[in-house]
């Protein structure tokens, strides 16, 4: 670590006898210090060179996460696992050290002389990650991937996939399986490759299409005999850009074995987008939420119309921590949810921390009558009455102009005097103010569809007194 010509001079200067070594910190001190530098990447490589004690450490933080993208990385990645594995077989190297893993998103339809290269480069990186926790396989090909893993002559609508997918994916440790921007062949496929993993607790699903789904499909549950099932405790469904059909033959399976839902966390996603739409996933949506009236802790409810809440009885939920409601100022609803006080007031759980209501205006549509004030008063008065250690939080996101530097209107002041007899009974109420802006990432799936995002640049939290 040091150099004898800086011992011998620090022997000098110090008095030390000549020739004795400087002390070293313990290699345990050591390693806590490159933990600091986790998120580092440039700074653990440059450690990695400089010292082979801290070789190990820094590869752990390193390889934690694996981000893949085109066949350039794919090519790097493997060749760095060959390079440090020690001959004891494929499982080992610094594929043992991945648990985060995002999968490419370059295309598999490849012809010629190259067709089905890139898919064996993938499943021989895949067989060497044995420790993965995470899967995220968003804007992934998997339409082509399956294609190529059933081979030819295959049949789509019968075909049992998962042995497959338990080979090219080995990953006896997955918990959370990302499913972002993809298209399956069919729904069938798409719960198999779920059911693959047996250690899965968590699944997003989000932007899922695909054009061999249809409303009269029937649902098609895995076959299933019996043993351990997949035991399912975080489900987050972006529902307004998936395709229905697609998505809700989804969900309807889940529901079935070989998936066990004891759901802790369910999010619940729509947008203004939505809002012109027929389809209507509020069946399943009740059923999930009905099944974990003992488990369900985190509530987030993102919808246009509040329907659903007056349908839905929230009482029997005894395990809620947080609940998020959700609601959009859009262009073609009238923007009143009556339902949001009962709803409130039903609230029955004693472990229950913070309800946070937000509503977005993104096209210049706010006004003061989207609730009955009176009945929300009401409500959040008998919320504070039977559990006074919880919060209120009402978030506003309005919609920034290129240049403009806070959103209008200000909302602080008249929601304090909306609630003056809520805040005077002692009830802790937060004011969230949030500008969005928006911006476009071009969608390598859907040329000529750039995906619109809204980033927020500023924001503002205000605790209300009376």
């Amino acid at each position: 670590m040091y150099s004898s010509a800086a011992s011998d001079y620090s022997g000098r200067r110090g008095g030390r006898s000549r020739g004795m070594p400087l002390p070293e910190l313990p290699i345990e001190i050591q390693e806590q210090v490159l933990d600091h530098l986790h998120d580092d990447r440039r700074a653990l490589r440059a450690c990695s060179l400089v010292c082979s004690a801290w070789i190990s450490t820094a590869r752990l933080h390193l390889f934690r996460v694996v981000d893949l993208h085109r066949a350039r990385d794919c090519l790097r990645f493997l060749a760095v696992l060959e390079s440090t594995s020690n001959g004891y077989g494929i499982r080992a190297g610094v594929g043992r050290l991945v648990r985060e893993l995002r999968l490419p998103t370059m295309t598999f339809d490849q012809r010629g002389r190259k067709e089905g290269q890139r898919f064996d480069l993938l499943c021989q990186i895949l067989r060497r990650l044995p420790n993965v926790e995470l899967l995220n396989m968003e804007r992934f090909d998997w339409f082509t991937f399956a294609e190529l893993l059933a081979g030819p002559g295959e049949d789509r609508a019968n075909a049992d996939l998962r042995d497959a997918f338990a080979s090219v994916f080995p990953f006896p440790r997955l918990t959370t399986l990302l499913l972002r921007s993809m298209r399956p062949r069919n729904h069938p496929e798409a719960l198999q490759l779920i059911s693959a993993f047996p250690s899965l607790t968590s699944v997003e699903l989000v932007q899922i299409t695909g054009s061999q789904f249809s409303e009269d499909d029937e649902p098609v549950a895995v076959s299933y005999h019996g043993g351990p099932r997949v035991c399912i405790r975080e489900l987050v469904v972006d529902r307004w850009s998936s395709s229905p059909p697609a998505l809700r033959k989804i969900l309807e399976g889940l529901l079935r074995p070989p998936f066990d839902l004891r759901l802790r966390k369910l999010q619940w996603k729509t947008s203004a987008a939505d809002e012109t739409s027929n389809h209507s996933d509020g069946p399943v949506l009740t059923e999930m939420f009905r099944g974990a009236a003992d488990t369900l802790e985190k509530f987030e409810l993102d919808i246009l119309r509040d329907d659903w809440l007056e349908k839905n009885d929230v009482s029997r939920h005894r395990a809620l921590t947080d609940v998020v409601l959700t609601f959009g100022f859009t262009r073609y609803y009238s923007c009143h949810w009556p339902a949001v006080p009962r709803f409130i007031a039903q609230l029955n759980s004693g472990a229950l921390r913070e309800v946070q209501l937000r509503f977005e205006d993104l096209h210049a549509r706010f006004h003061w009558e989207f609730l009955p004030w009176q009945e929300m008063t009401d409500a959040l008065r008998t919320l504070h009455q039977r559990h006074p250690s919880v919060v209120v939080t009402f978030t506003f996101l309005f919609r920034v102009r290129l240049g403009q530097l806070e959103p209008a209107p200000f909302v602080v002041e008249p929601l304090r005097a909306l609630i003056r007899p809520v805040l005077k009974a002692g009830m802790r109420v937060a004011v969230v103010r949030t500008g969005l802006m928006d911006s476009y990432k071009y969608n390598s799936s859907s040329p000529g569809a750039p995906d619109v995002t809204w980033s927020p640049v500023w924001s503002a939290r205000t605790w209300l007194s009376a």
